[in-house]
């Protein structure tokens, strides 16, 4: 193939228009907000998209509490192995409190269900890797 000067061009005028479509659509309007979170000359910094900033602000919300518990029953270290933090409160109680953690925080807790009494804890091929040691050592 013979590359002539119009074939040279050519392809350089693709390559620039695809380049520039592809620049084109890597900024986003209007500009960021920028917050310095560090010390200064560290570059630690947040950047905000202003458009963006009201259906993050929507997602952000607290969920609404649980309904409170009579404090009345067995202690939660009475029914459960390995509870430490939270044996002082009744089982209801800390069902209610296991519950209002989202699942990706309580990987490490004790599960509510995992470990009553009298039940082995060992983890098999089907428990992940997270969980592995989490509730009984």
């Amino acid at each position: 193939m013979i590359f002539t000067p119009r074939i040279v061009f050519a392809t350089a005028a693709v390559f620039a228009v695809v380049a520039f479509i592809g620049l084109l659509f890597t900024f986003e309007r209007p500009g960021a907000i920028v917050s310095q979170t560090g010390y200064r000359g560290v570059a630690m910094e947040q950047n905000y998209n202003p458009r963006t900033l009201v259906a993050q602000q929507a997602r952000n919300q607290p969920p609404e509490a649980i309904e409170k518990v009579d404090p009345d029953g067995q202690k939660a270290s009475e029914v459960y192995q390995n509870v430490k933090v939270l044996g002082d409160l009744t089982e209801v109680e800390f069902l209610r409190t296991m519950t209002a953690i989202p699942p990706g925080c309580r990987r490490r807790a004790a599960a509510p269900t995992a470990t009553p009494r009298g039940r082995s804890c060992r983890p098999t091929a089907s428990t992940p890797r997270s969980w592995r040691g989490g509730c009984c050592r």
